[in-house]
């Protein structure tokens, strides 16, 4: 559950911040949510990854359909990418992996400020 609740608000937090901010701002977000609410690395890791790149392709199609394709194109030539589609899976592998990386570092910088309990017993 605390997986799903993770994706949920580091993509609403990063589709709502992303024309404000610059584009790393998805992964700081991605870092303050996995740091603030517990749970596994690699949990934090998957709902960075998730979240920010759904996000990323959600505006990268976005921007095919308003702007009826010609600046994607252009961009695809830009970046020699042989398809646009292949385009959109970049840019979403991209911004996913910055999510998941920041997620995971966010989760590790919590782990650092809690003591693991050990339990000790004397005779």
């Amino acid at each position: 559950m605390k997986l799903l609740i993770k994706i949920v608000l580091i993509a609403v937090l990063s589709y709502f911040a992303g024309p404000y901010f610059p584009w790393w701002f998805a992964g700081l977000v991605s870092f303050v949510v996995s740091a603030l609410i517990p749970g596994k690395h690699a949990h934090s890791f998957w709902a960075g990854f998730v979240a920010v790149g759904l996000v990323w392709l959600g505006l990268a199609l976005r921007l095919h359909w308003q702007a009826q394709a010609p600046l994607t194109q252009a961009m695809a030539q830009l970046l020699q990418v042989q398809e646009v589609p292949y385009l959109m899976v970049v840019t979403a592998l991209v911004g996913a992996l910055v999510g998941g990386s920041f997620g995971l570092s966010g989760s590790t910088f919590r782990s650092l400020f809690i003591r693991k309990r050990r339990d000790r017993y004397y005779s």
